[in-house]
């Protein structure tokens, strides 16, 4: 799917952008709780 060029003005990429940052910290944070820690030798 595409859209056309020009569609998304800066304040929405900028936003939605942000609010993807946040969700992958969100979600990084809860694998590191959940899954056990490795220690490579």
């Amino acid at each position: 799917m595409h859209i056309p060029d020009g569609f998304l003005d800066a304040k929405t990429i900028a936003v939605t952008g942000a609010l993807s940052i946040g969700g992958l910290a969100v979600a990084v944070r809860q694998v590191d709780r959940i899954l056990p820690q490795k220690e490579f030798h």
